[in-house]
């Protein structure tokens, strides 16, 4: 990750067992890495930063994305039809998430307004039922607030990962 210096990142990714770290580097940029690998390298980079540092790689991850052709025209495309707010950044989740993690469950919006949106995303499979992905997923969601020039803050609830949801609130001014 360009936002983490390189030795951090060179320490993380040889402390990871050598299957993880085989599918992590070896997949395609616009290739899937099966779940499992995904998560643990979710708690290898969460171990290394801290929540904060984690939260914030996750953000900064999700904002390049964005300037990257495939999320960036599902993103852009909302923002075009919905407007250049936080909600209709909110609203490409809903579309995006299938394309970013194959088989791993769904976005619904419960809410999309003027200062407020909540998501929840459902039917987790086991593999992505987890506490450092969930802050991960928490740590994106803060970058649609910053997408648009906004300052936002996201809360979310983990009571129901053990059902495969995690639901994530973001409010911004």
């Amino acid at each position: 990750m360009q936002c983490v210096p390189a030795d951090v990142a060179e320490a993380v990714l040889a402390a990871l067992p050598n299957a993880v770290h085989e599918s992590v580097t070896s997949a395609p940029l616009l290739g899937w890495v099966p779940t499992p690998s995904h998560v643990a390298l979710c708690k290898a980079w969460h171990r290394a930063l801290g929540d904060d540092g984690y939260r914030t790689v996750f953000r900064e991850a999700f904002l390049a994305a964005v300037d990257a052709p495939f999320l960036g025209i599902i993103v852009k495309g909302s923002l075009r039809i919905f407007g250049r707010t936080p909600s209709a950044a909110v609203r490409a989740w809903a579309v995006g998430w299938p394309y970013v993690f194959r088989n791993g469950g769904a976005v619904e919006i419960v809410e999309a307004g003027q200062h407020n949106a909540v998501i929840r995303v459902v039917k987790l499979p086991p593999s992505l039922r987890d506490e450092s992905f969930a802050l991960g997923v928490a740590g994106s969601f803060d970058g649609n607030a910053e997408l648009v020039g906004k300052h936002g803050v996201t809360t979310y609830d983990t009571g129901q990962l053990r059902r495969g949801t995690i639901e994530l609130a973001l409010d911004w001014t």
